[in-house]
């Protein structure tokens, strides 16, 4: 079942009772923008926020407002990431001020935070490697996010591309400890293709053998996220262009011996309504799949309750 939800439907929050004062985590005189924010709450009721932050770019830019563009020196888009970071802190019973985890980060794409069992913060990104490489990378602090490892690239992709993908990945955390990540790519030399790819990991270092998510069939599926109740069944959703409408599309999958990885048929969300940027959460039946739906000016959100296939 999915219906739309006007605003007079949306749950209201009794400000007096459970809100409280904003608190900014940057630092007051921090140049630059900053986005692309995850956050991911422990059991403490710490919340863990990552952001990407471009401190570092103001002056970047003076530079390439200058540069001569007939110049035999071409842009380095690989030495302009080293301007932009990956910013960590903590809000709520542990807070800590901001730190930078690494420089080098794609500055378009989303950003991911999971905690495992035991309190582990796992970080996942899209990092610019040499030869202007925009692959996927991953942290984990296994002491409340004082410490992290150093970054780790998930999957060998190798998409090379001097631009902004505009997308990043998503991840999961279940009862077992197991982090799911889900992102997209671009794969193929001759034919390039855009993929959704999924793997694991338990510990941040190692992770299982990519395996590709079916989709719909166009040549960009995007905005991947993922989702895991308490039997450890996962939940993707996605959207891509079919016929020249944005459509919002979901799976489940199924783990089985060595690895192995199953799928179900891919479900539309919306039907043949216009429906992007799916979101996942897990409730005590299931999941729930919200959208945007509709035109600028009169878009809504659609709401779709999702039941597993294996009970």
């Amino acid at each position: 079942m999915d219906h739309a939800i006007s605003p007079d439907e949306v749950p209201q929050v009794d400000d007096r009772r459970s809100s409280a004062e904003p608190s900014t985590l940057q630092a007051a005189d921090a140049q630059g923008d900053r986005g692309w924010p995850a956050l991911a709450v422990d059991e403490q009721g710490s919340a863990h926020v990552m952001w990407l932050d471009h401190r570092g770019l103001p002056s970047a830019a003076n530079q390439v407002a200058t540069h001569d563009h007939k110049s035999s020196t071409p842009y380095d888009g690989v030495a302009m990431a080293q301007r932009s970071g990956l910013y960590y802190a903590q809000a709520g019973s542990s807070p800590a001020t901001e730190r930078e985890l690494t420089p080098g980060v794609r500055y378009c794409c989303k950003t991911a935070l999971a905690v495992a069992a035991g309190g582990a913060v796992y970080a996942a990104w899209r990092n610019v490697y040499p030869n202007d490489i925009r692959d996927i990378a991953m942290t984990v602090s296994r002491d409340a996010g004082r410490t992290f490892t150093p970054p780790v690239r998930v999957s060998e992709d190798r998409w090379q591309l001097n631009g902004c993908p505009d997308d990043g990945p998503a991840l999961a955390a279940d009862a077992s400890g197991t982090v799911h990540i889900v992102w997209p790519t671009v794969i193929g030399d001759t034919t390039p293709e855009g993929a959704l790819f999924y793997s694991t990991t338990r510990d941040g270092r190692r992770f299982t053998p990519r395996v590709r998510v079916p989709t719909l069939g166009s040549p960009k599926p995007a905005h991947p996220q993922i989702a895991v109740d308490e039997r450890g069944r996962v939940m993707v959703a996605w959207d891509e262009v079919i016929n020249g409408t944005r459509v919002a599309a979901a799976l489940q999958m199924s783990h089985g011996g060595a690895e192995r990885v199953t799928f179900g048929a891919p479900l539309v969300l919306a039907g043949d309504q216009s429906a992007m940027y799916p979101v996942l959460a897990v409730t005590a039946d299931g999941w729930l799949a919200v959208w945007t739906a509709g035109k600028p000016g009169a878009s809504r959100i659609g709401v779709r309750r999702l039941t597993s296939a294996a009970r």
